[in-house]
């Protein structure tokens, strides 16, 4: 569970708030960091280990 400003939200709530925050400027820890790899700046392996979802920053990476 994580910190909200109301109490605690389960994680899979928070990450659908930022997910259909976008419009608003959040963005997603494994979007983050799978941009920063892209950009050369994070070595895929040591951004991995800090993936929220692997599967999804896998093809986040993938996708680009």
């Amino acid at each position: 569970k994580m910190a909200s400003e109301g109490g605690w939200l389960p994680g899979y709530e928070l990450a659908n708030i930022i997910h259909t925050g976008t419009k608003e400027g959040m963005v997603s820890l494994d979007k983050s960091l799978s941009d920063l790899v892209r950009q050369g700046l994070v070595k895929l392996e040591d951004a991995f280990g800090f993936a929220n979802d692997p599967e999804l920053f896998k093809s986040l990476v993938r996708r680009f």
